[in-house]
């Protein structure tokens, strides 16, 4: 996840983006898409559980890789640029959801406080 955020530019003048300002709009993009499924997935771990919400968002995590994958892959569809950053946001959307935030609650409760 570090690596998609640092290199962001670079994947999206890949993707076909030329010019400074569609990068940086899409790395912005990016950031804010990371930042709010975060708030969400802080106001869903104590409703809905972890164990769930886990679930559900390394799927989508998957179904983005695959269908970025698959978007990579064949290269022939004339809307790619904007199918391949909604796969990646996708991507971005479930990891920011589930392994960005949770993974750091288990780690708490798994390794406790002593004076509990």
């Amino acid at each position: 996840m570090n690596v998609l955020i640092y290199f962001s530019p670079k994947i999206f003048e890949f993707y076909g983006f030329t010019g400074t300002k569609p990068q940086l709009l899409s790395t912005l993009t990016v950031g804010l898409v990371n930042v709010l499924s975060t708030i969400v997935a802080i106001i869903l771990v104590d409703k809905v559980g972890i164990k769930p919400i886990l679930y559900f968002c390394f799927t989508i995590m998957a179904i983005g890789i695959a269908l970025l994958s698959l978007i990579l892959y064949t290269r022939t569809l004339h809307f790619i640029q904007f199918l391949s950053i909604f796969s990646l946001l996708i991507f971005v959307a479930g990891f920011a959801m589930s392994a960005g935030p949770i993974i750091w609650i288990l780690c708490a409760e798994i390794q406790q406080l002593y004076g509990r």
